[in-house]
């Protein structure tokens, strides 16, 4: 299921991973699991047909910390091959060449540990996959013991990220050590720079909502959008100058939508309340509500007395 299905293969590695200690629960999701595969069991992977010299390859990185039983970091990456339009910011088709979840080899101190971890793999093996273009544009074949001078005269690749502060050791920070309190990331940061400077693959940053890689890491990682390119075989890399998080710009959209109804009120006219002819508000002609004094209030007949009940006494 890991080799066929995207959107379910960081859940059957992290199902795995409990299957020393299992529980109830384990079980519970296992079966979840699979009424998911079977429920979604036509989803497509579209391969499109894009010429060589609009070719172009890119990769979606992210990481989850510490979220296996272990105390371990899950990472994964998504390889795909478009054309030139969708680095330009524009929609274009892409191909889903390959993608993996898997269990990062160190724990990490931190988020930013687990992300740096995994872009090293991922840009690793995006540049294989480019070296194999490579080959396969050559037919003398090509120079191996100088990969970095074959990967140069590619076209420019992308490594996109949802992690903002490893976004900005990768591209802007220039001081010694990045800015960064740890110092192995620092120098696996620094390492993986340098790779992608000398092989021509840039950073470019995303919210959570449009990471597709983030399906590959957690559990609990909403499926949409991976489901929405499969179906679609297009995407679109959306750049925010601002950096917004995916959690604030829900925020401001939802906060945007309650000023939009608080300054535009709609009330019906007041005899579609009384007759209930509106259906919009035909529920509220269902309430019944009760005073502190017992008096029960209907939209219809207003307040209505209960009748005086005497006790058993007489009285």
């Amino acid at each position: 299921m890991s080799n066929t299905r995207i959107d379910l293969a960081a859940k059957v590695s992290l199902s795995a991973s409990e299957t020393a200690n299992p529980t109830i629960a384990s079980l519970q999701k296992a079966n979840k699991l699979i009424r998911q595969a079977q429920r979604d069991d036509t989803l497509p992977i579209h391969i499109h047909a894009i010429p060589i010299d609009q070719l172009n390859f890119g990769i979606f990185s992210d990481a989850a910390w510490a979220v296996r039983p272990d105390g371990s970091s899950q990472g994964g990456y998504l390889i795909y091959a478009t054309s030139h339009a969708l680095h330009k910011g524009e929609e274009a088709p892409v191909s889903i060449i390959e993608w993996k979840s898997w269990k990062l080899t160190r724990k990490c101190r931190s988020s930013l540990a687990a992300e740096t971890q995994a872009m090293a793999n991922s840009v690793d093996m995006l540049n294989f996959v480019r070296l194999f273009f490579a080959d396969f544009l050559h037919a003398d074949g090509i120079d191996l013991r100088r990969p970095d001078e074959v990967l140069k005269l590619l076209p420019e690749s992308f490594a996109v990220t949802d992690c903002k502060s490893l976004y900005d050791a990768l591209e802007k920070s220039e001081s010694l050590g990045l800015g960064l309190s740890e110092k192995r990331t620092s120098i696996e940061v620094t390492a993986t720079r340098q790779q992608m400077r000398n092989t021509g693959i840039k950073t470019r940053w995303v919210n959570s909502d449009r990471q597709l890689a983030d399906v590959l890491t957690k559990a609990t990682a909403p499926s949409a959008s991976i489901q929405r390119l499969q179906n679609s075989g297009r995407w679109k890399i959306v750049f925010d100058a601002t950096y917004t998080s995916a959690k604030n710009a829900r925020k401001a959209k939802r906060d945007a939508h309650f000023k939009k109804v608080k300054d535009n009120p709609d009330p019906p006219p007041s005899d579609e309340i009384r007759s209930g002819q509106n259906p919009r508000y035909h529920h509220r002609l269902t309430l019944r509500s009760s005073d502190r004094s017992g008096n029960v209030r209907t939209p219809q007949a207003g307040y209505r007395h209960r009748p005086h009940q005497t006790s058993s006494s007489g009285r």
